[in-house]
């Protein structure tokens, strides 16, 4: 379990370090719509992958699920502010980086 989860870290941190830069040379190379073209054709491209590679679970829904776990208020009022606050960051980050450069 560890050693799955270690790794699918591993690649997110990958992702985090190698997109950016990646992506800064294919908008300078070709224009700004290609690494948006690309990270789309390749999302479509993984579906049918992982349709097919990952394995089919047959299970009971379960009374502790994840929309009963929504329904209390404190759980859902904390996965608000964490929404809220990683999207803020996440929007300034590009925004800011715009206004840094004008001033």
């Amino acid at each position: 379990m560890f050693s799955v989860q270690g790794s699918l870290e591993m690649f997110a941190g990958l992702g985090l370090i190698l997109g950016p830069p990646v992506g800064g040379w294919f908008y300078e190379s070709f224009g700004y719509e290609v690494p948006f073209l690309l990270l789309g054709g390749l999302l479509f491209l993984m579906v049918p992958f992982n349709i097919l590679v990952l394995p089919n679970i047959q299970s009971e829904p379960s009374k502790d699920s994840l929309f009963g776990l929504l329904r209390k208020t404190k759980i859902s009022l904390i996965c608000f502010v964490i929404f809220t606050v990683s999207s803020g960051l996440g929007f300034l980050d590009a925004a800011l980086s715009l206004f840094a450069i004008q001033t």
